[in-house]
């Protein structure tokens, strides 16, 4: 490789590495942003699961009587 060609290369290394460290010192710009976020509450989701697996399970019962 040329040295011309080496330097070109690593100053778009650096480039690269500059812009990536802008975007996350900017909240709004980040790639993960969102896994980093407040983790999920599936509390409701589960409890309304529940609530429908013990209606089914009680309809079976009445139905098999």
């Amino acid at each position: 490789m040329t040295r011309s060609r080496s330097i070109n290369r690593f100053h778009r290394f650096v480039a690269r590495k500059r812009r990536r460290g802008l975007r996350m010192a900017v909240p709004h710009l980040r790639e993960n942003q969102f896994e980093m976020g407040d983790p999920i509450d599936v509390s409701d989701r589960l409890i309304i699961r529940t609530a429908d697996a013990d209606l089914r399970q009680e309809m079976d019962e009445l139905s098999d009587v």
